[in-house]
């Protein structure tokens, strides 16, 4: 009987013996030829061996072997401009692309995204030109409401200065004084001049201090490119407005009281006699105090925007600024003086023509007193015109750009960037919400 394919034969042992040693040792199996040394032509050392193109590639790998893994998500391949060091061996971050190959922790972006700018400003530490910069941006989004509020407060304040000043010079004229006026006289014009000029000059800082609030509400709101009438504006300065003048007038009255006291032991000691040893110590205690004043002045320049945007008290709000200038004393000072600059630069730009129409100049080249004209009302409307537009656009720009200095300050310190972000609609509160922070600029 033939046997069929894969039976086992009667002479071979079962599944469960024993194969013998010999048995399996003998075995009839093919027993591969060893290649001839001489048949094989040895590799050639002109040149290395180049896989033949009519050959296969490789072939994909047997079944049971496992495919390479692929990367860490975020890792990438290989940059196509290494650092200048080369790139590392293995798997690693690519410090070549410019990217960061575990990407941005969440809440802060670094330099490799953009910072979102909603409204006039982008939401991230800002560069003393973006902060000047903003400051234009928001006359320019908003200038109906910020102009209009500047030109109708400036209007009000010549309104009344200017009857009351064309009525001192009828009453007061410089040419009362004389060539050679006395001490007494002196005194006696400028005590007059005052007593008629406190009530328009305390009106116009009123005014001045309302239009600096009402602008940096609408600062504050075009930060976020939200817009702001005036009615609006007002309704949110009114209930503030004292705490406003309180703390306007604290910043300049504490740096003053400051220097006062500086000089005060000098001046008691000239008063008493002590002439020399007064004049030691006045010269020391005025340097001293104009360091001290122009310190204090800049601890104390954002009180204003720290109380109409976060509602404080006026002591609140005085310690506020004075913790957000600490540490960022010089930075904060040059912002300032460079606020203060431009104001007064385009402030004599402006005001210039008024004054060569009205023969303005005419004080400062007259020799005596008595050679100073008395303006006539004409010269005092064409000098409140030139006030007018000059107001138009000064009191919009310090104001915007002492808000915008602010916020800078908060950013930096407190995160303020993401709650603009927030109020804006442009940062989630998800776990990858951080994408309105931006690099600090150097």
């Amino acid at each position: 009987m033939t046997d069929s394919p894969g039976s086992p034969t009667p002479d071979a042992p079962g599944p469960d013996e024993e194969r013998p040693a010999d048995d399996a040792a003998s075995t009839d199996r093919p027993t591969p030829a060893s290649p001839d040394p001489s048949s094989t032509p040895p590799p050639s050392l002109d040149k290395p061996e180049r896989p033949d193109p009519s050959q296969p590639g490789p072939q994909p790998p047997a079944p049971g072997w496992a495919p390479q893994q692929p990367p860490a998500a975020g890792w990438g391949p290989p940059s196509r401009h290494p650092a200048p060091w080369g790139p590392g061996p293995g798997p690693g971050p690519q410090w070549g692309t410019g990217q960061p190959a575990w990407g941005a922790p969440p809440g802060w972006n670094g330099p490799y995204r953009q910072a979102a700018k909603p409204g006039v400003i982008p939401l991230r530490p800002l560069s003393v030109g973006e902060i000047l910069d903003g400051a234009f941006a928001a006359m320019r989004a908003h200038w109906k409401v910020m102009i209009g509020i500047a030109v109708v407060i400036a209007l009000l304040t010549q309104v009344l200065e200017i009857p009351a000043q064309w009525l001192m010079n009828r009453e007061f004229s410089p040419k009362d004084l004389g060539d050679n006026p006395t001490g007494e006289e002196a005194w006696a014009y400028l005590r007059d001049s005052l007593a008629l000029l406190l009530v328009p000059v305390f009106i116009a800082t009123l005014g001045q201090i309302a239009a600096t609030g009402m602008l940096t509400v609408v600062v504050s709101r075009a930060v976020i490119a939200k817009t702001m009438s005036a009615a609006e504006a007002w309704s949110a300065v009114r209930p503030l407005l004292p705490r406003l003048l309180g703390v306007t007038f604290a910043a300049w009255l504490i740096p003053v009281g400051a220097m006062l006291v500086a000089v005060l032991p000098g001046l008691l000691l000239l008063a008493l006699g002590a002439e020399g040893l007064g004049a030691l110590l006045l010269l020391p205690g005025l340097i001293g105090g104009i360091v001290a004043a122009i310190y204090l002045y800049v601890c104390l320049a954002l009180a204003g925007p720290a109380l109409m945007l976060e509602k404080q008290s006026v002591r609140r709000a005085l310690e506020r600024s004075r913790k957000l200038v600490t540490g960022s004393w010089w930075r904060v000072c040059g912002v300032m003086l460079l606020i203060t600059l431009i104001m007064t630069i385009v402030g004599a730009i402006i005001q210039t023509p008024f004054l060569l129409i009205t023969d303005g100049f005419s004080d400062l080249t007259a020799s005596n007193p008595s050679d100073i004209p008395d303006p006539s009302f004409a010269d005092l409307l064409f000098t409140g015109i030139g006030a007018v537009v000059s107001s138009a656009l000064l009191y919009p720009f310090a104001a915007g750009a002492t808000a915008l200095l602010y916020i800078d300050q908060r950013i930096r310190r407190e995160a303020l960037d993401l709650e603009l972000a927030r109020a804006a609609g442009v940062l989630d509160d998800g776990p990858d919400s951080g994408t309105a922070a931006g690099p600090a600029p150097a």
